[in-house]
Parts: C-alpha cells; structure tokens; sequence
C-alpha cells in the first residue's frame, strides 16, 4: 500500500461560552427531565450561581518536562504515583506453558532476569508514565533497527535485551506522514521514532515500530493526541491540583505545630516605645531577650507592674486530619492505587484490613498487563529463545504470575492438591516418575514446596525400567512355569525362596538347572566357587560368587551374589556370558543396564543389575564392589522384557552405540581378556 502524505490538522481553539446572568428562554419556558433545577432559588447547573460560571481550564504541564521531572524527584508522593504502578507490573513475572524441560523453562527465566528485561521494561512503563510517553527497544546485534523485526532472523547470542527512551529522547515521525496504515491494532500510530542526537546508546537511528515497546501515561482522544505528537500526557496533569493541594495542607498542619506555644506579652505604652525607638526600644528588645533566655520550667518572668503576660495553650484542629484523609483518599482514587499501596496504611473501620481493596488493586495490574505487555512480551521470550538456540513448541504460552502472597495454609493446600494430582497420573500409568517429579519442582516453586528435588532425582527416576506390559508379564509366568517342570519342582506361585521377603521371585540359589549341563567348574586362574545354574523370573542366570565372598584373592568381599545370564553372549570373548549382579530384593521387576569401564578407563563390556528395588541400590552396589561409580550410559528395563531385549541389542558395544540388529554378531574371532587378573 503505497503510503500517503499527511498533514497536521490545524489547532482549532476552543471556545468556552460566557456565563449569563439569564437563563436562555428555553430553559425558563420548557421543564427539564434530566438535571435538577430551581431559578427562583438559583439552585443547578444553568442557573445564576457560583457553580453555572465554574469550568476547566486547560493546564498541559505534560509540555514541563523540568516540572515533571522535579515533582518525581522532590516530592515523595509523586514519585510513588509514577513508580509504584511500573513496578507492580513487572515484579511477579511470568510462568511459561511449553512442553519443555522444566530446566530449560528455569534456564529462559534465569536470562530474562539477567539481561534485564523485567528492570527494562519497569523503566519505560514509568517515563511512559511521567512524560506521557516512553518506547523500550529491543536490542538486536547486527540488525538494522529502521526495519521491521523478523523474528524467524534472530540467531544465538543476537538478543542484547531493552534499551528504554522517553518522548524527549525521540521524535514520532508523524510530521512526515510516517503512520502506520495497515490494519490491524496499531493503524494511525506512528511507524518510525528518529532518536535525538544527545540520546543515550543508539543516537540518530531510525526505529521501526515493530522493534519497541511503545507505553504512555494517560491516552487521550485523537485531536488531542494530534496535538501531542501523537503521545498521551503525564498522569500528573490530571492530578496536579489534588497533589498541590494535599501538599498545601500537609505544609499548614506542620506549620500550625509551630504554633502551638503562643505567648503574649501586653506592654503598657508600647506604641510611644516603638515610635520614640533608640535606647528605649532598645531597652525593650533586651527585656524581651532576658525573658527568653529565663523562661523555662525553673525560671522566671520579670515584667512591669502594669504589663501582662498571656501564654496561649494551643492544639492541631482535629478537621485538619479528616482534611488530610480526604485528599490522600482523592489521590488514592485519582491514582486508582489503594491507600495501603500508596501510603502504606491500613484503612480505618470495623473488620476493615485493606485485603479486598489490594486484591482489587492486583485485578486491575493484572488487566493492564494484558493490555500493555501481552504482546511485546510474546516477542521478548521468543527472541530470549532463539538467542539461547532454545526451539519453542508451536502451542506455548505464558501467564503473568500473581502479586497475592499466599498464607502458609493456603501454600500447603495448593502443595497438597498438586502432589495428589501428580500421583494419581503416576497411578493411572499416564505419567513415568521422572515426568512426576518435574511437574511437582516446577509447580514447587510458586509455593515454595519440593524445593530438594534435584535434577539427579529426575535423570535416576528417568533410568528407571518401565512397568512391565501385560504380555511380558504372561510371558514370564509360561516360561517360569516351564522351568518348574523342567526341574521337577512344583511352581513358587510368585512368591520368595531365597530372597529377603520382600517381593515375589522364583529365584532359587543353589539348584542345579537340568539343560544347562550341569554346574560350571572355575575358570584357570579364579578362586570362586563353581557356578550353579538357577532361574530368575524365567531367565537362566548362573551364580558365580555369593555376597560376602571375594572374587578374586585379595579383592573386596562382593556386596550381591554374581555371575552371568546364560545364552547371551559379552563383549570379554568366545564362550563368555553377559555378567549380572543379583540384590538382595528378588521380587523387584526392575532391571538395570549398566556400561563398564575398566581401571585405564576404556570400556570392557556390560552388566546386568537384578533384584534392586532403585537405581541408587544398584549404583551402590557397583562401586562397592569395584571402587567407581557407574558412568556413561545407563538403561532401565522391565524383567519379564529383558531377555528379549538383550537379544535384540549388541551387547558387544556401549549403551550408546546400541542399535537394534537383524542378526546376533559373530564372537568367533573376538579375544579372550579376563575381567581381573589371575592370583
């Protein structure tokens, strides 16, 4: 659309008609329906009083910058008045709704404080809100500010946060016809802002309107707004003569505390005195000095025989303070802040504690938030994550949190409602633990609950096996029921023969498995007894060592049983089963995968953690029994899937590197290197 030029409409005067002494003569012979009048009395509007001649007047003090600026420096309640409401609106910030990790959410929040976006954006609400008008831009590395923002443009690092300039600092170029005319919800604003040569950061740089955050203090209608540039004006021209005038009774209360103590002291002749002067005045002025000097709870105050002292008593007239109530509650409403904000006071009357007039106050920051900061601050966390190479979903959103501080009561029953909520998706199978334990940190932080979950709370609860599908689990109980028969033994129904009792098992240590050829003998060079075949929720396992025995000679005593799963292969060579220690808790359906490096900290092969109830059991046990903490990868998988899904990898390389494979590797030319070094 090509664009037009315009021109500044003319100033039009206003003319304000004068009072008449008459009423017209269609008021006095029509009756009025509207408005209540009485000319013989001349009581209303129209009639010939005081009130008919009354009118406003036009004061712009918005034109003042110094004025403005010393009401905001010099006067306590005006600098509130314009800092309170800015504050207020930027203090709370906001929760981001993504489908993201609650670090990466805590990571956007971190920046956004740090390069100063929340102080930023404070700044230019209030210069909006002192001058009438400010614009915060947002700083771009390398981008050519006169052009309209592409966000999809924005690479790492480019986002350099908000750089706030009042109305004094740019000029709106609404002389030149610059105006946006596209439609939508800035038509008629100005397109460009030319900042002034003595301006901070960016001087004599032409700004395109996509690329600030335009704020200002009070709008106005559009000829009016014409004749500001298209600005608005500051609040304290609306307010000014309620300010001079609390201010005006503020200064007389004080002032009448100075007279509170008046003395008079009547003199016989005082006027031939002063009009004689000289000695005799002089006279006088050293008798009063002396009275001064003397007078005091021990003193005493010598006069003439005919003169008079008078002390005159005096108290501050109690209408002076409903006075000043008046107009601290005239400026309340003017300012639309309660006077517990803005004074820091609580409200008078019965049963009266100031709660529903701030949370009124915080439903109307709330709206303004809407209105003013929606929409620029969509761009801001959009820039924040593309500068920190942070992809947003397509349905993300955010809401300005809340300025209500909760009781403690109400945090704990806020904490009680989202942990129960979190547990029953955890019970109902919609949710893993991981997912549970960030929903209950990330929902912790507004009430200050679940604070000590850690990120290694999450990653473990993030290892941990799935639950078992309901055809695994069949499965196991066939093939379990196989191997029952197998050996001639009746069927443990589920329940512990060799555990601690603390689940259900069908592990039984010590029993030869018929198939498997019998117990192993010891491999050269090992002092552990031989290994004994048996059966672990349906998978041939074979016990090597038992717990408190020792491995190898002067090695550790082992903390679990240890050995191997039968019929699948390890990375140590031809003829080697993959190793796997047994925990004490034989009825967990729990299994963990291990990578194994060795002491020149290159990788060996895997190991298999059974009968843990946690990660941190299994975890535990591995260091004990070869001094280092498992690291690299680690996997978690169900019991009645794990065979299957051994069979299914290539246990010959670390968990990373794992993939799925068509067919098993061969081993036939795989080198034999012993675990641990002969005796």
């Amino acid at each position: 659309m090509s664009r037009k030029s315009r021109r500044r409409p003319p100033h039009i005067p206003v003319q304000v008609p004068k009072a008449s002494s008459q009423p017209p003569k269609s008021l006095l012979s029509a009756p009025t329906a509207d408005s209540f009048q009485n000319f013989m009395l001349s009581l209303g509007m129209g009639t010939d009083n005081a009130l008919a001649a009354s009118t406003y007047g036009f004061n712009p003090i918005t034109r003042q910058r110094v004025l403005l600026e010393w009401i905001h420096r010099s006067s306590w309640l005006g600098g509130v008045a314009v800092d309170v409401i800015a504050e207020d609106m930027t203090r709370g910030g906001v929760t981001i709704k993504a489908t993201l990790p609650p670090e990466i959410i805590e990571h956007l929040q971190h920046v956004m404080v740090h390069s100063g976006v929340w102080t930023k954006t404070a700044e230019t609400i209030q210069w909006g809100r002192l001058y009438g008008g400010a614009i915060g831009v947002i700083m771009i590395d390398g981008q050519d500010f006169s052009t309209p923002l592409r966000l999809e443009t924005v690479g790492p690092g480019q986002f350099k946060g908000i750089l706030p300039l009042d109305r004094w600092m740019v000029n709106a170029l609404v002389a030149q016809g610059e105006v946006i005319e596209e439609l939508g919800p800035d038509i008629g604003l100005p397109e460009f802002y030319d900042v002034v040569a003595d301006a901070p950061g960016i001087p004599r740089t032409k700004i395109h309107y996509s690329r600030v955050l335009r704020h200002i203090g009070v709008k106005l209608p559009y000829w009016q707004a014409i004749q500001e540039n298209l600005w608005g004006i500051s609040i304290f021209e609306r307010l000014y003569d309620r300010l001079i005038a609390f201010d005006a009774a503020t200064q007389g209360a004080a002032q009448l505390v100075q007279k509170m103590w008046t003395r008079v002291y009547q003199i016989d002749g005082l006027r031939e005195i002063i009009a004689m002067g000289g000695q005799p005045m002089q006279g006088l002025l050293q008798q009063v000095d002396m009275m001064r000097r003397m007078q005091s709870n021990e003193g005493i105050t010598l006069i003439d025989g005919k003169d008079a002292f008078i002390p005159h008593s005096q108290t501050v007239n109690t209408g002076i303070t409903d006075a000043l109530v008046q107009f601290g509650q005239q400026l309340s409403g003017a300012l639309q802040i309660p006077l517990i904000r803005l004074f820091g006071q609580s409200p008078t009357g019965l049963n009266s504690s100031g709660e529903a007039d701030l949370r009124t106050y915080y439903d109307g920051i709330t709206r303004a938030q809407e209105r003013d900061l929606r929409v620029f601050l969509t761009k801001v966390i959009t820039l924040t994550a593309l500068s920190e190479g942070i992809e947003l979903p397509p349905q993300w959103g955010f809401d300005f949190n809340s300025l209500w501080q909760m009781t403690d009561a109400e945090r704990a029953g806020i904490a009680g409602q989202v942990t129960d909520t979190a547990l029953k998706g955890f019970e109902a199978g919609v949710v893993d633990r991981s997912t549970v334990l960030k929903e209950m940190r990330e929902n912790g932080r507004v009430v200050g609950a679940w604070t000590n979950i850690t990120d290694d709370h999450i990653e473990e609860a993030a290892m941990e096996p799935p639950p078992a599908s309901a055809e695994a689990r069949q499965q196991a109980l066939e093939e379990e029921a196989a191997m029952a028969e197998a050996t001639g033994e009746p069927e443990t129904g589920g329940k512990s023969e060799g555990g601690d009792g603390t689940g259900d098992s069908s592990y039984r240590r010590g029993r030869a498995a018929p198939g498997h050829g019998g117990p192993l003998t010891a491999r050269d060079g090992w002092t552990r007894d031989a290994a004994t075949l048996t059966n672990f929720h349906g998978i041939g396992i074979a016990i090597e060592t038992l717990r408190g025995q020792r491995r190898w000679n002067g090695g550790p005593k082992w903390p679990s049983d240890y050995g191997h799963i039968t019929g699948i292969p390890s990375a140590e060579g031809e003829f080697e089963f993959l190793d796997m220690f047994l925990g004490l808790h034989h009825g967990s359906d729990k299994a963990w995968i291990f990578n194994h490096y060795g002491r020149d900290g290159q990788w060996e092969e895997l190991k298999v953690m059974l009968g843990y109830q946690t990660l941190e059991q299994a975890k535990r046990d591995y260091q004990l029994a070869y001094g280092q903490t498992a690291k690299g990868g680690i996997e978690g998988v169900a019991v009645p899937e794990l065979f299957n899904k051994l069979k299914s990898m290539d246990v010959c390389a670390p968990l990373k590197r794992n993939r799925n494979l068509a067919a098993r590797p061969s081993y036939e030319k795989t080198a034999v290197t012993p675990l641990f070094a002969s005796a």
